[in-house]
């Protein structure tokens, strides 16, 4: 099945973007507090001026760095690729809130939550899949508790798969943590938390420009992200905002091309809409995901590519899990991929805007994930899938059905059957309420299934000791 990656852009279009982002860097730059990163940025030959923090970047160095991305390789765009089967891979994005299904309320995550969502993540996967953290953990203090996450993430799975580091004195102490766990404390690099948020408009703080400058000196990987909200943060228009997006991811990739010429330049997009009806943010809205798509285009096809929609159809505006989260979730999945090219993803479980985790979404997203991968495989067209023999014999349906058939009774399970969602008849009003609600109903039921089915892991005893002298030794150096 053919797919080819849609445009929303014509040349004019994105003449016109560009114009409007070189003149924005060029004549007002953006102001980054870190002075690693203006001392960079000065030997890279921009305007800086030390003592306002501001940058304003010259034309030359804006083309030898898009000059620069476009000499990557990418392969084009590909909604067909992904994992087989459909799986999530929980952790790496990190909410506030916990989803208690029972309650139907949220609280703030602690310590026990965190627990048991290691437990219940490594169970989901029968324990074949590393698990990243999903939560914070509020009552440990915010400069150590990446760090606590990680150990508790080794003591009950045994597996981790990333740490959320924001700075870089945390930094510093996971790079120590992961030697303890790989003997390979580098590979850090690869599996701490690798985007950097520029705050719209073009603006990085110190701690995060001097949490850059040590992942560009170590040649760990970085993901610029822009976080645009059109008509908060940016013109109410989307083709304003999507000005605004590029002009943001630019300035990171300006800050770290100055800091390590030879990196590799990466940026991701999460905009919003601000609903000027309550006052709120949507990043699920058809203006966010014009934005988002825009800002993938004038990337892709003008600048070099390197940028895609930040966790895809992760965000979601609903606040609760159920068939309104997974509806919005499939929308943006399906969109993001036709207009970028990169194949659908469900996320992992959040819902309010990144605010709260469910593990019940995340079975509901799971399901969908199957239902868009089972799309995306197309259509296999041969002798055998044609079934013309069996077309013929049957004929015009009076005295036989396909549902006899052998053919039927050997590609039957080849089709996508839902876990969660709905199939049967018509049975009232007041029952199909029911069956919607029994929808996350079921999922509940089956994260408790999982919860329950839960075996710790083997660990090495002497390796949760190392880790837990290093996570005290950080909070002794750290909460001073």
């Amino acid at each position: 099945m053919p797919h080819f990656c849609q445009n929303l852009l014509t040349e004019s279009d994105i003449e016109r973007i560009d114009q409007a982002v070189m003149t924005i860097l060029e004549q007002q730059g953006a102001w980054l507090q870190s002075e690693k990163v203006l001392t960079a940025l000065d030997a890279a030959g921009c305007e800086v001026d030390f003592q306002r923090e501001l940058v304003r970047f010259p034309r030359q160095y804006l083309d030898e760095i898009i000059d620069f991305n476009r000499s990557f390789a990418r392969s084009e765009p590909d909604p067909t690729t992904g994992t087989e089967p459909y799986s999530v891979r929980v952790g790496g994005e990190v909410a506030q809130f916990l989803f208690d299904y029972e309650q139907f309320d949220k609280h703030p995550g602690t310590r026990e939550d965190f627990i048991e969502l290691c437990k219940w993540a490594y169970a989901l996967n029968d324990g074949r899949q590393p698990v990243g953290p999903m939560l914070l953990i509020r009552e440990v203090p915010s400069p150590i508790e990446p760090l606590e996450a990680l150990a508790l993430l080794y003591e009950h799975t045994g597996m981790p798969s990333v740490v959320y580091t924001l700075d870089a004195a945390q930094l510093e102490y996971a790079r120590e943590m992961w030697g303890i766990l790989t003997g390979q404390p580098d590979e850090v690099g690869r599996h701490s938390s690798t985007a950097i948020s520029i705050i719209t408009p073009r603006r990085m703080d110190r701690r995060t420009g001097d949490y850059l400058a040590m992942r560009a000196e170590r040649n760990y990987s970085t993901v610029f992200l822009t976080q645009a909200i059109s008509g908060g943060t940016a013109p109410v228009t989307v083709a304003g905002a999507v000005v605004q997006a590029v002009a943001d991811i630019l300035t990171g990739w300006a800050a770290c091309h100055a800091l390590n010429p030879e990196k590799e330049l990466t940026g991701a997009t999460l905009t919003g809409a601000m609903d000027m009806q309550t006052g709120n943010m949507s990043i699920s809205c058809p203006e966010s995901l014009l934005q988002d798509a825009a800002v993938c285009e004038v990337f892709r096809r003008l600048y070099g590519g390197g940028v895609q929609v930040a966790c895809s159809a992760e965000y979601t505006d609903a606040r609760v899990p159920g068939v309104h989260a997974t509806y919005e979730k499939a929308v943006k999945a399906i969109l993001i991929s036709e207009y970028t090219g990169t194949a659908p993803y469900m996320g992992a479980g959040l819902i309010e805007n990144g605010m709260t985790y469910s593990p019940e979404q995340l079975l509901l997203n799971q399901e969908m994930g199957e239902f868009l991968r089972h799309y995306y495989h197309g259509i296999e067209v041969n002798d055998e899938t044609i079934a013309l023999d069996d077309i013929l014999e049957v004929g015009i349906g009076r005295q036989a059905s396909f549902v006899g058939t052998d053919h039927t009774l050997l590609h039957f399970r080849e089709a996508w059957y839902p876990k969660y969602f709905d199939r049967s008849l018509w049975e009232g009003g007041a029952r199909e309420l029911e069956k919607e609600q029994a929808i996350a109903d079921k999922a509940h039921a089956r994260v408790q299934e999982i919860r329950r089915s839960y075996t710790p892991p083997e660990i090495d005893e002497d390796k949760l000791l190392a880790l837990r002298a290093v996570v005290d030794r950080a909070a002794s150096d750290l909460l001073d």
